[in-house]
């Protein structure tokens, strides 16, 4: 949604010398991750996780040059899927398959 709507407003404002820019970050190798909730999918993630340092410069690199910006492995990897496999295809898969992920099971016992 973010980079669809990135796209429209860059459309509207770059007559008037505003820059749009969204950044895709991977998952940024920060504390947040130690007290996050235990997902599978994250530490999985983490391995591809982008260092904090390394942020500014490509984010700022980004901005006047491109509406948004993928940063690392992990937000590369993504937008090369979608440019294979439909979005909606996607969609409807995960949500017939999630029921079936550890992560999802460890979360929904937690309800009962």
């Amino acid at each position: 949604f973010l980079s669809s709507f990135a796209a429209g407003l860059a459309a509207e404002v770059k007559s008037k010398g505003i820059d749009v820019c969204v950044v895709h970050p991977s998952p940024v190798a920060t504390r947040f991750y130690d007290k996050a909730h235990k997902i599978d999918m994250l530490d999985f993630f983490k391995k591809f996780s982008v260092d904090p340092d390394t942020l500014p410069e490509k984010v700022f690199r980004a901005i006047g040059r491109t509406v948004w910006t993928d940063i690392g492995t992990t937000a590369i990897v993504f937008r090369l899927m979608m440019k294979v496999v439909d979005y909606n295809f996607l969609s409807t898969l995960l949500s017939h398959i999630a029921h079936l992920m550890p992560d999802y099971k460890r979360h929904d016992k937690k309800k009962d």
